[in-house]
């Protein structure tokens, strides 16, 4: 049985290993963005695939780089497009969510509906791969695609809850005290929002990751680095010629990740409530 948080007064074993985590790829980040580790990802070397050695802890590729290396500089690509991407996916979607609730069945709220059904309405990967290749040439065209994607879940999730809370007798009574709408939103009811908001930001920031990886294994994804999705591309050839490193460092390192937001979410779930 889950143990939440108000129960015992304390995190959970899990949340705790979760979150420690999601700290150490932060610091990872953190130091891959400084240049204090992992600046040789794209050095290669004579040593082509080689197993796990005291100089390259995991192996190497085929054309000698090292996999620890390559793996430590994909954490930075992941957690940097993820966030980038839920930050504004979740920024955008509220405006338009509350846009929408304050115009409420006017032509305002029912173009952003339309909109909002419209992306929806096709296959998902599909629709960034096509948005992808038409915003070819554009400097981070796949964080762009994934917006225009991603936007919509948070835009409906805000509206509905502004369109609940509206009906509420602390707004109402903001009302009786001729507080704009903009102050409603804003002061009263954002911050009951603040854990739909939460949840809607790891959702996001989580899909984005993944979604990078799919882009990056179909050679759509990031250029000016290395991803993980480019490390499994690789391992075609490198499973070919039986070395499964990059292919086993890669999806390790992309299964804890998820793991770690999936868990800790889902341990404090009422706690953010």
């Amino acid at each position: 049985m889950v143990k939440f948080a108000e129960r015992s007064g304390r995190w959970s074993r899990a949340s705790k290993i979760a979150l420690g985590i999601i700290i150490l790829y932060l610091l990872i980040t953190v130091l891959v963005y400084s240049g204090v580790i992992a600046q040789q990802w794209d050095h290669a070397s004579k040593d082509t695939w080689a197993t796990p050695n005291y100089d390259h802890w995991l192996g190497t590729n085929r054309i000698g780089q090292d996999i620890l290396d390559r793996a430590l500089y994909g954490v930075m690509t992941a957690m940097t497009i993820g966030f980038g991407v839920a930050v504004i996916s979740v920024f955008f979607g509220s405006l338009v969510g509350a846009v929408a609730a304050y115009y409420r069945d006017s032509i305002t709220d029912k173009m952003a509906q339309f909109v909002m059904n419209l992306i929806d309405a096709f296959p998902f990967y599909l629709l960034v791969i096509l948005l992808v290749n038409f915003l070819d040439g554009i400097s981070y065209s796949s964080i762009l695609a994934m917006v225009i994607c991603f936007w919509t879940t948070s835009a409906r999730v805000i509206r509905n809850e502004i369109i609940r809370l509206n009906e509420t007798e602390f707004i109402k009574i903001a009302r009786l005290l001729r507080l704009s709408a903009f102050r409603r939103i804003v002061l009263h009811m954002l911050p009951n929002l603040r854990y739909l908001l939460l949840v809607q930001f790891v959702i996001v920031f989580v899909v984005a990751i993944k979604t990078e990886v799919v882009l990056s294994f179909l050679g759509l994804g990031t250029t000016s680095g290395v991803s993980w999705g480019v490390m499994v591309a690789e391992s075609v050839t490198d499973i070919g010629a039986g070395h499964p490193y990059n292919l086993i460092v890669a999806t390790a390192a992309l299964f804890m990740l998820v793991l770690a937001f999936n868990i800790l979410l889902h341990k404090n779930w009422v706690r953010l409530r």
